[in-house]
């Protein structure tokens, strides 16, 4: 940019360098200006500047520092800068240290060679980004005291080894891996040998930095025991809960022994008999001397006698021991499968976990997974390969799965942006070799029932068939359900590879086939098969009002609402029941999810979720799932569960709020039989390292024995009524062309099967209506019900 008596440079102060063209564009006799200089520099200050002191203040901030640009039309860059600070005489820098920080005001004054200046202001914030210099001695002997306590302090490590650039330092000091820190360490029984102590040093600016040293703490006879603790894992054969000679044992196990007296723990290998031994300490002078002795890594299912026990010691205990019998499938390749994901939102990412368990005592060979996803995911990858793949179906080899053991992989999804919000996606997983492992009764027929659904134009179409290879021994009753209301149950009795057709109308309701497995059938799988929106879709969020995975352990299926924004924390029971009391029947399987994320400001090394089971759940029944990220499992004295992951290092949510969440879901019976009325509370503590728990909603279910709907269950027809207008505003029109005589009642259900509205009216003949009033209504789905108590028809409509 020129004119004819100056030349612009370019600058990247824009602003700055237009008002200085326009300044001198306009003025005349330009040169004149000069003699004499009477015109102030412009100078521009950068918007506050950040400051770090350095490892051995004090160091120096300049004027120039400061500035964002500065011009004088006769001099110009050629300027004089000086320095203040919180109102200070000005120079040309000035020294700062750690007196000095925090944030403070900054003036900056240009000065021209004629003596004109300006100023700007800004501030600066001086700061201490250094952590202290640590070192800690090794080899320290500490010999435990009589009398105790023995308390180590942090300068008994350091030895004064510590230096900071600018303040004072606070010292920490714990046992290295532990999580347990504080001024001074107490030593007791359960140290007794070598340990690592980690010392933590933090300024006053919150800079921290540690050091390690090795400690060996010897016993002192006045104070300590010792006792051998020891024990066989072993195949209980028997099933009498005793380790018997004819019985042989497991390994290599990992068996945990905790100190109940001091809260340590060390974990111990069996050799390849499934006999262990290991050498721990205790205070006999102290109460509360014991062990707790489990088995860690290894899912309940199979430990049926207990997954933690408590062994006293006292005064004089030299030895212990604590068996585990195991139950274990000797011939058969027991298989659990499992699938889930937190959240499911359109155009969004998502990632489904698999776990698997097997349950066998011997070598599975061969093992794979079929994953039938929803048709609206698209899979964008894996955390292992698929074999192959057949329209939404994957297969995943898995190999050779040891006996009891446990594993899990990841697959990456894309959630179609066609799908509606809470409408429902589910997915399935199949373990193979699939075996129900449990002899069957002498006798069951070998009948074997099974149902599938599909959107067939107009119609949603039920598939139930015996596959077994006899016929059914008795006849049966299906349901099927509308929505949540019972729309029609009729009888059938079916030979070996027969099967019947039920159609009902595609109208966008959330149609669900239920039915019983034949008499004594060995396993636990239930028929059922539902469809929602077929023709469209009117109410979402039906399909896991009822069970939806009633399976055997290989086979599994999870369905999930597609939704928005949720509360990172919290609790999920599956199914969700009915109305407000969340009602469901007796001896349903629950499936619980937990989900969590950190929320906190740096990463999560821990998460531990404690979760108090209700006293009308089986403890022995729970069945550990699918989760985000590995862990390992407990069941304690007095029902309580515990997920706990280790290393998990789950990052904050402002650093990577997609890898902040995390999940973990598992599956537990209820006692048998509960009596109407019992409810089932559940809530959950969640644990990120060492802060305080979070605790989730509560969750509660209440036993019912009929969950369909309020009414009686009569027989129904699902032809005979017309409704008009439907969508309907204000009045509607009902015609019934079947020929009844006598009192009608007329029931108004919501969705949730509750009656909002009633009337009753007396028919004569044929063509008989009336006109109902529904403006009171709120806007939704509702269904009509007409009954004379033999029998009922039943129709939805549209409240606008």
């Amino acid at each position: 940019m020129t004119h004819p008596k100056f030349t612009l440079r370019k600058t990247t102060v824009s602003g700055t360098v237009l008002a200085l063209f326009l300044l001198l564009f306009h003025t005349t006799n330009l040169q004149a200006q000069c003699d004499p200089d009477e015109t102030a520099p412009v100078i521009v200050c950068v918007s506050g500047l950040n400051v770090a002191l350095p490892f051995a203040p004090p160091t120096q901030l300049w004027a120039s520092d400061f500035i964002n640009s500065m011009w004088d039309f006769c001099d110009g860059q050629n300027l004089i800068l000086e320095i203040g600070i919180d109102g200070s005489p000005t120079f040309p820098f000035i020294e700062i240290g750690c007196s000095d920080i925090g944030v403070h005001s900054i003036e900056i004054i240009a000065t021209d060679n004629s003596g004109n200046s300006n100023t700007c202001l800004t501030t600066v914030d001086i700061q201490d980004k250094i952590g202290p210099v640590m070192a800690c001695n090794d080899g320290l002997d500490v010999t435990l005291e009589s009398p105790g306590p023995t308390i180590l302090l942090p300068e008994d490590v350091t030895e004064g080894l510590i230096t900071d650039n600018c303040s004072a330092v606070t010292f920490t000091i714990g046992i290295f891996g532990s999580g347990v820190t504080g001024s001074e360490l107490v030593l007791d029984c359960s140290n007794v040998g070598e340990i690592i102590v980690q010392v933590t040093g933090e300024d006053q600016s919150g800079n921290t930095n540690s050091c390690w040293g090795t400690v060996n703490v010897l016993n002192n006879p006045a104070v300590c025991d010792a006792v051998e603790i020891s024990g066989n894992v072993f195949y209980d054969e028997d099933s009498d809960c005793t380790f018997d000679a004819a019985e042989s044992g497991i390994g290599p196990w990992t068996v945990l022994v905790s100190n109940t007296q001091f809260g340590s723990s060390q974990e111990v290998i069996t050799d390849a008999a499934g006999y262990y031994v290991t050498t721990s300490w205790f205070d006999p002078n102290q109460a509360g001397a014991g062990f707790e002795v489990s088995l860690p890594d290894v899912p309940t299912t199979i430990l049926p006698c207990g997954t933690i026990y408590n062994v006293p010691v006292t005064a004089g205990t030299s030895a212990v021991s604590a068996d585990f019998p195991v139950l274990l499938q000797q011939a058969c390749p027991l298989l659990q499968a499992d699938i889930a994901t937190p959240v499911v939102r359109a155009c969004m990412s998502s990632t489904y976990s698999l776990s698997f368990c097997s349950f066998s005592a011997n070598l599975v060979q061969g093992a794979y997974m079929e994953v039938s996803l929803d048709p609206n995911l698209t899979v964008t990858g894996s955390s292992i390969p698929w074999s192959s793949v057949t329209g939404n179906v994957y297969t995943f080899d898995l190999g050779d799965i040891d006996p009891a053991a446990c594993d899990q992989f990841t697959i990456d999804v894309d959630v179609s942006c066609g799908v509606l919000q809470g409408q429902t996606l589910c997915s399935e997983a199949i373990i193979y070799p699939a075996q129900i492992c449990a002899p069957a009764d002498p006798g069951y027929s070998g009948a074997s029932l099974w149902v599938s659904s599909a959107c067939v134009g107009d119609k949603v179409v039920f598939t139930l068939k015996n596959v077994g290879d006899a016929a059914m021994a008795e006849s049966k009753d299906y349901v099927i359900v509308e929505d949540v209301i019972m729309y029609m149950s009729n009888p059938f009795d079916l030979g070996p590879g027969e099967e019947i057709e039920i159609e009902v109308p595609a109208n966008g309701s959330t149609w669900r086939f239920e039915s019983p497995n034949e008499t004594l059938y060995p396993g636990q799988f239930q028929p059922v098969a539902w469809f929602e929106g077929c023709g469209g879709i009117n109410t979402t969020g039906l399909v896991n009002l009822f069970p939806v995975d009633i399976n055997e352990p290989y086979r599994a299926v999870f369905c999930l609402e597609v939704t928005g924004s949720y509360d990172p924390n919290d609790k999920t029971g599956f199914p969700y029941g009915l109305e407000e009391g969340h009602y469901i029947k007796p001896n349903v399987d629950l499936d619980y999810m937990i989900r969590f994320q950190n929320t906190g400001t740096d990463t999560a090394f821990t998460v531990v979720i404690s979760d108090q089971l209700d006293p009308n759940f089986q403890p022995g029944s729970i069945r550990p799932g699918a989760s985000s990220h590995p862990y390992e499992f407990e069941v304690l004295d007095g029902g309580q569960v515990q997920f706990i992951f280790n290393n998990i290092l789950l990052p904050d949510s402002t650093t990577n709020e997609a890898a902040s969440h995390g999940f973990v879901k598992f599956q537990i019976s209820q006692r048998p039989d509960l009596p109407e009325g019992t409810t089932l509370h559940n809530e959950a503590a969640i644990y990120f390292d060492f802060n305080d728990p979070i605790i989730t909603n509560e969750t509660w279910h209440t036993i019912q024995l009929e969950t369909f709907t309020g009414l009686d269950l009569l027989p129904v027809s699902p032809e005979g009524m017309k409704l008009a207008p439907n969508p309907v505003t204000d009045r509607l029109n009902v015609q019934l062309e079947n020929d009844w005589n006598g009192q009608i009642n007329l029931y108004i259900l919501n969705i949730y099967g509750q009656i909002v509205g009633q009337d009753f009216d007396n028919k004569v003949g044929e063509n008989w209506e009336t006109n109902l009033s529904v403006s009171g209504l709120s806007a939704g789905t509702y269904y009509l019900i007409l009954s004379d108590g033999h029998q009922m028809i039943t129709k939805p409509f549209v409240r606008q």
